[in-house]
């Protein structure tokens, strides 16, 4: 399986097969298991579908790591647009983005105050806003501005990478603001030096964390993202023995994956799933199948079923 990993990462640089898939009928088509659509018209749709079925979201306009100011600028634009989208919406829906987006990597004070404007608008509405966690080195950039949205009092939470040896200290510093915090494992290539770079090590001290998140249930709101079976019930469990009520606490997971956990997790708990949309869907479309190569074969089955 590794090897198919790195075959669907490599695959996400491509810029060929992008234009092809991105260009074609049968490309939008086969993006629809993740991806809501490229319009926010279809993600809309996807947002009233799902909470109908009482399943809640929180959406992502694609888009990543912007070398230039302007699809910065037309980022931030669409987040306000987003966020007067989901006002029917906001007692289920909130908003995620990557600051990369923003342009982080361009000027850490261009991204605070193009953040800014979009939590002003998410503020003014009755929306929240998770601020995604990208590589290592743009986590102190990420954390400053995070902190300093909080101080000011706008509506921002954050997420912490289980796999970074500091993300007990990070858990720490942000209990301080009383946020949302979702605890994933971590999707991105450390080096030994900064991350666990095996399974089982993550793993456990995903569930190290989770337990720490929940005994902070009276100061943050945990958000659980995984699709791992047993630390879902791990941290069901452990919940329930420290007598955390249901409505303290949520699970996490994407669009499209797994949809018979999704089924049984929602049977008893809160379920948000992560939706994202936009016309740059295919790096984030191949990443989902090198995650979990299966899903290579529920893709074509969409296709051909």
């Amino acid at each position: 399986m590794p090897l198919l990993r790195d075959f669907f990462i490599a695959l996400s640089h491509n810029k060929t097969l992008e234009r092809f898939l991105t260009g074609t009928r049968l490309g939008r088509k086969i993006s629809r298991r993740f991806v809501a659509g490229e319009t926010l018209e279809e993600l809309i749709n996807v947002v009233e579908k799902l909470e109908k079925e009482g399943i809640f979201t929180t959406v992502a306009y694609l888009g990543e790591h912007y070398h230039a100011r302007e699809p910065a600028l037309k980022s931030t634009e669409e987040y306000i647009r987003l966020a007067e989208a989901l006002v029917p919406h906001r007692e289920f829906s909130e908003i995620s983005l990557k600051l990369t987006q923003l342009g982080l990597e361009i000027d850490r004070d261009f991204t605070y105050d193009n953040l800014k404007r979009i939590a002003e608008k998410a503020k003014e509405l009755g929306l929240y806003i998770n601020v995604d966690v990208e590589e290592s080195r743009l986590l102190e950039d990420t954390m400053w501005i995070v902190k300093k949205m909080n101080e000011e009092g706008y509506p921002v939470g954050t997420v912490i990478q289980a796999y970074l040896y500091r993300a007990e200290e990070i858990l720490e510093d942000l209990a301080r603001y009383r946020m949302n915090i979702r605890l994933v494992k971590g999707a991105y290539k450390e080096p030994p030096d900064v991350a666990y770079q095996k399974k089982r090590d993550v793993d456990e001290n995903f569930r190290k964390l989770a337990v720490k998140m929940l005994k902070m249930a009276d100061r943050i709101y945990p958000e659980f993202a995984t699709h791992d079976d047993r630390i879902i019930d791990f941290v069901m469990k452990n919940a329930d023995e420290m007598g955390v009520p249901e409505d303290k606490y949520e699970f996490q997971m994407l669009y499209g994956v797994r949809l018979g956990l999704q089924r049984r997790v929602k049977r008893t708990h809160r379920l948000r799933l992560y939706v994202p949309y936009g016309t740059h869907w295919y790096p984030y479309f191949m990443r989902r199948l090198a995650e979990r190569p299966a899903n290579v074969w529920f893709v074509l089955r969409g296709l051909f079923g």
